[in-house]
């Protein structure tokens, strides 16, 4: 798995190549940490080369979102795959995290 990290004006974007998995979990929970610790709460997860997320990986997204909320931010995904997009329908994922066909549309809905 890699990870990208890229600013656009108050957004951070997110961007990984591969699965969300088990193997993955630490430096994908670590990711979110960091950005935290440096406030950075307007967050974009660009999933557009993530086929599979784990259940702990959608683990760290549940798990940061009250504090990123606290802080006046949110989680947003964009270009999920249709295999990562059913189990998010699935278990009503989209609830609590908005989800956008494109990136553009996901960094612009921070206003």
């Amino acid at each position: 798995m890699q990870i990208k990290v890229e600013q656009k004006g108050d957004v951070t974007i997110i961007k990984y190549l591969g699965n969300i998995d088990s193997d993955a979990y630490g430096v994908f929970k670590q990711t979110f940490e960091i950005l935290i610790a440096n406030n950075n709460f307007k967050i974009v997860v660009d999933l557009s080369d993530v086929s599979f997320i784990s259940s702990a990986g959608w683990g760290v997204f549940i798990g940061n979102l009250q504090k990123i909320r606290k802080n006046g931010g949110d989680i947003r995904l964009a270009e999920m795959r249709e295999e990562v997009k059913n189990i998010y329908l699935t278990v009503n994922f989209n609830e609590l995290l908005k989800s956008y066909d494109t990136l553009n549309e996901a960094i612009e809905s921070f206003g």
